[in-house]
């Protein structure tokens, strides 16, 4: 995962950021699906689906965490960094 997403920093085309992206989200499919396998081999059968739904939740309220904080931080800079505002 840290290559492709290293070489966004260097690319100079749209195409070729395009294909990292795809790069980028088949090895994130590939991820998730080897640990949900992992999961159901090593969890016994009544463990394996609470294993799973923590495994998704976790994701899930990982993304949605950090799509907050991207919003509160980033999208309102005024109210963080009160020396750019604009009079």
């Amino acid at each position: 995962m840290s290559i492709p997403t290293f070489f966004f920093g260097v690319v100079d085309s749209v195409g070729a950021f395009m294909a990292l992206r795809i790069l980028q989200g088949v090895f994130m499919a590939t991820a998730f699906t080897l640990t949900l396998t992992y999961l159901s081999e090593q969890c016994d059968v009544t463990a394996a689906g609470g294993a799973m739904a923590a495994y998704i939740a976790g994701d899930v309220a990982s993304n949605l965490f950090w799509r907050c904080r991207r919003r509160i931080f980033l999208d309102c800079p005024r109210y963080f960094w009160p020396s750019r505002r604009l009079i």
